[in-house]
């Protein structure tokens, strides 16, 4: 028997609905566009403290997969991390072949959601 109503709802491939607060997830509506370019289409997945998301980029004419990660000090790392290998990849002539294939994101941009500050 599930603890709550709530739990028996959600499958066990989505996320958990609690993780939608101020300083977790941010929640995202198939249609909205971000960043005055990127229209969502379609959710892809999750993972420990991001969501993914297919979008159309509207200056391109291209899909793209945009990864929103929650305000947490996790998800800071992860940006981090990310801008280390970006700047590895880019800067280092020596790294074999396998890593400059190492597929780093296009572009990074902060999105708020007036609603939520405080």
């Amino acid at each position: 028997m599930p603890d709550s109503e709530l739990d028996f709802l959600v499958p066990e491939y989505a996320e958990d609905p609690a993780r939608y607060v101020v300083g977790g997830l941010h929640p995202i509506l198939i249609g909205e566009v971000l960043h005055q370019r990127y229209k969502i289409m379609h959710k892809l997945g999750h993972g420990s403290c991001s969501t993914v998301w297919l979008a159309r980029d509207q200056s391109q004419s291209t899909y793209v997969a945009i990864k929103i990660c929650e305000a947490s000090p996790e998800a800071s790392k992860d940006k981090s991390t990310h801008d280390n290998l970006s700047r590895l990849r880019d800067q280092d002539s020596t790294l074999s072949l396998d890593w400059k294939l190492l597929s780093i994101a296009l572009e990074q941009f902060f999105h708020t959601w007036p609603e939520w500050n405080t």
